[in-house]
């Protein structure tokens, strides 16, 4: 009787350390897998907020909402526009792109928001020369930089 307890007591054990052995070629699969991600694409498509990309992303103009909420006119040469992040975003920079009617683009103007919340509204102004505002017809907005958690909602 005693003989069976004993062998019960070490296949336990031995179950125990294979659940163990198991957790640490997990964990040590895991980790080698991302230093090999991070190596690999770390350098070149880096977050500019210096995460691993495995734990953010570029931000993308699908990010945010712009509004244009004063339009320049000769008396007044600046346009005014509202930003609305969709989500949090770190160090978010937006570039204003201005057309004529032809599409060609005039100029642009790139403006660093900083840290922006989900949400809440943020305003840019853009100064025109004359000779500018009589030939703008459209405007496109792009982000250039800024990075957005995985796990922001």
């Amino acid at each position: 009787m005693s003989n069976n307890n004993e062998s019960k007591k070490s296949g336990g054990f031995l179950k125990a350390l294979g659940v163990i052995f198991l957790i640490l070629l997990i964990v040590g699969g895991t980790v080698f897998i991302g230093k090999y991600v991070y190596k690999k694409y770390g350098d070149n498509n880096a977050n500019t907020d210096g995460n691993p990309i495995l734990l953010t992303r570029a931000a993308t103009i699908n990010d945010i909402s712009v509004e244009q909420t004063v339009k320049a006119d000769i008396l007044l040469l600046k346009d005014t526009y509202t930003i609305v992040p969709e989500v949090d975003i770190k160090n978010l920079k937006i570039m204003i792109e201005f057309y004529d009617s032809s599409e060609s683009r005039i100029y642009s103007d790139t403006h660093t928001l900083g840290d922006v919340v989900k949400s809440q509204s943020y305003s840019i102004t853009v100064n025109h020369s004359l000779s500018a505002i009589m030939r703008i017809s459209k405007y496109s907005c792009k982000v250039t930089g800024g990075t957005v958690s995985y796990f922001s909602k």
